[in-house]
């Protein structure tokens, strides 16, 4: 959840009950029962009645030997618990389609996460590769990597690699998952980032930025600014042109809203997975750092493993991002076509 910027501490701490987690977080560490006052508190901060009324219902239960509830509430998952709670009142049939496929994602990976806490990490392997969900995430190296894990501490690594293609995987199914409005389509349409190989993301989008306002120039695009009466700090630019920092949203909106107003909406889309890419890239560039310095040592394949390339054989973040976001991207075409002709079967056979 963290990748997309679902960080739950941050979610307790808007909610001002981060004191009531770390209680929570304290008794289940411990393996400890929770307090009914605790509990209660807890549920009060639930966002529907009918969700209160449902738990309470469970809690209640529990309290008499019966857990069939809990355990029930619990099997939802995280994403299931959040998306059921962003959807709250639709039945998971009529959830956008990347909401479908990350529930149906998380789900599938339910049993192989079972198995890895109970270290049976080559079963878990097994699990992964069998499942049409899941396969496609798992490249062999990856796939060997964690049936030969020996303990959880070494699945940390094959872990991160999962981890990239999935997030990579749900950015693709956002940007394909679109009506059959024109506008809509082009408002998701990301592609620009991934045209070529040089650059960070940020760099990137200033690039786009620079081509899609038809400047020639960095001077030219502070000229038609300061001609829209926008002062605009040529720093500003230089850094973002240099990657040295990512471009703000807010300094972003003024510069779309001065010289392109009808494109706003797709650079605030553009802007938001410039920033989903380079986190991909900060949390993984620096692993590939680190493994290369031990990776000609004894053993250093096996522990490393499937590191220092990214997954699918790539050597680099951008080729990794311009070639796996392609394949998801026509991965979830082709997903979107399957339901959609499953849609029109049922309809015509009903009719």
């Amino acid at each position: 959840m963290k990748v997309n910027g679902l960080a739950m501490s941050g979610v307790w701490r808007e909610l001002k009950a981060d004191s009531i987690r770390k209680s929570l977080d304290y008794h289940r560490d411990r393996g400890q029962k929770a307090p009914k006052r605790l509990v209660d508190r807890f549920i009060q901060l639930l966002p529907y009645e009918e969700v209160r009324e449902e738990f309470q219902c469970a809690v209640d239960l529990a309290e008499h030997g019966d857990d069939s509830e809990v355990l029930r509430l619990n099997a939802q998952g995280e994403w299931g618990s959040f998306l059921r709670g962003t959807w709250f009142g639709k039945s998971v049939e009529e959830y956008p389609y990347p909401s479908r496929y990350l529930l149906a994602l998380e789900d599938a990976l339910a049993e192989p996460s079972d198995l890895i806490e109970q270290g049976e990490l080559a079963a878990a392997a097994r699990a992964m590769t069998h499942n049409e969900l899941t396969r496609p995430l798992l490249s062999p190296e990856m796939a060997f990597a964690l049936s030969a894990a020996t303990s959880k501490s070494r699945f940390g690594l094959v872990q991160l690699a999962v981890t990239l293609e999935s997030a990579l995987s749900l950015l693709a199914a956002w940007s394909v998952d679109t009506t059959s409005d024109a506008h809509a389509k082009d408002l998701r349409d990301i592609t620009p980032l991934f045209a070529d190989e040089a650059g960070t993301p940020g760099q990137q989008f200033y690039s786009i930025l620079i081509r899609t306002l038809n400047c020639s120039s960095m001077g030219e695009l502070l000229d038609r600014l300061s001609f829209e009466g926008d002062a605009f700090d040529v720093r500003t630019l230089q850094r973002w042109s240099a990657g040295e920092t990512l471009p703000e949203s807010n300094a972003v909106r003024r510069i779309t809203s001065a010289l392109c107003p009808e494109k706003a909406d797709w650079f605030a889309n553009m802007h938001w997975a410039m920033r989903y890419l380079t986190l991909l890239g900060y949390v993984s560039e620096p692993v590939v750092i680190a493994v290369e310095k031990y990776c000609f040592q004894p053993g250093a394949d096996g522990a490393f493993a499937p590191w220092p390339t990214f997954p699918f054989g790539h050597g680099s973040f951008p080729a990794w991002c311009r070639s796996r976001y392609r394949f998801w991207y026509e991965y979830h075409q082709h997903r979107l076509a399957v339901e959609s002709l499953k849609d029109s079967t049922a309809s015509s056979t009903g009719s």
